[in-house]
């Protein structure tokens, strides 16, 4: 898997998320079963959510790994970590309903990645690209 199609990835899953916190609270209020009061809150991680999402999307054709592209990978790293330890604090303390484990493993899941492109050089990354580029021609 190349950044670029995690960035669309993660692009596209934050992109729902975000849209979802920002025009229906309710409907994520409901699923973590949160307390009354807590549309601003939830709006205001969704507006956080939407800016990563287009921070990702477009920032999806530059070279990562490495020091290149370290503020975006950062970025999204931190936000898959705080969230997803949020989330499973939340969960085990059982502030937060069934959904709370599955929004902690899809930001899990994302911090992992983001963790992965840090880790590497990007010459691997466009080593791996690359073969991929020519298993496609074949």
């Amino acid at each position: 898997m190349t950044p670029k199609s995690m960035l669309v990835g993660t692009a596209a899953v934050l992109l729902l998320l975000g849209v979802t916190a920002l025009f229906l609270p309710d409907v994520v209020i409901s699923a973590l079963s949160l307390g009354p009061g807590a549309e601003i809150p939830v709006q205001l991680f969704g507006g956080g959510l939407f800016a990563v999402a287009a921070l990702n999307w477009m920032g999806r054709g530059a070279i990562y790994g490495g020091i290149y592209g370290r503020p975006i990978v950062i970025a999204n790293f931190g936000l898959g970590l705080t969230s997803a330890s949020t989330l499973m604090s939340a969960s085990l303390d059982g502030r937060v309903g069934a959904a709370g484990w599955v929004g902690a493993a899809i930001f899990a899941v994302q911090a992992a990645t983001f963790f992965w492109i840090m880790r590497r050089s990007p010459w691997q990354m466009a080593g791996d690209a690359a073969d991929t580029s020519e298993e496609q021609r074949v």
